[in-house]
């Protein structure tokens, strides 16, 4: 019988401290920070003829092609003009002489006018790829407009500004 409770007393023993049965575990915590991203470019446009071979204005010019980078989740891009007349009237000035064209625009975005008028927000954008996003820059003109304009240089100073939510 003495057998019998040596052996029961060794077995309960071993089974309460299991023979090279060890744990532990810890945890780590990973931060990891990504910078902002956020630039608006475009190429300055050559200077070009809005004088149809009708001496007339021509109906239409891409003028530009900006390219919008983003790592914002929300962002907005606004178009303005230094010669404006109204929020969808902007106009290219003859150097030194107040005389103007007038001419209409939309920034584009493939066949979808992203904003059209002065001084107004697009819609949220989201996240560009590395490469980003190219827009058209397109301006209209009135071809059926009779005016013999003045010869010369036209300007005007387009701002696009992009901003976050």
């Amino acid at each position: 019988m003495k057998k019998v409770i040596l052996f029961m007393f060794l077995a309960i023993a071993a089974g309460a401290f299991p023979a090279f049965a060890a744990s532990d575990s810890t945890s780590l915590t990973v931060k990891a920070q990504v910078s902002p991203v956020f630039s608006v470019n475009m190429t300055e446009p050559d200077t070009f003829n809005i004088i149809g071979e009708n001496s007339k204005l021509i109906a239409s010019k891409q003028i530009g092609s900006p390219v919008i980078v983003s790592n914002y989740g929300s962002w907005k891009i606004s178009v303005d003009s230094s010669y404006k007349s109204s929020s969808t009237i902007g106009r290219l000035k003859l150097d030194d002489v107040e005389t103007y064209i007038p001419y209409s625009f939309a920034l584009m975005d493939g066949d979808n006018a992203v904003v059209s008028t002065f001084g107004t927000s697009s819609a949220a954008q989201s996240i560009t790829t590395r490469d980003g996003k190219a827009f058209g820059l397109y301006f209209y003109f009135d071809s059926d407009d009779a005016t013999l304009w003045p010869q010369g240089i036209y300007r005007d100073t387009v701002i696009l500004a992009i901003s976050t939510d």
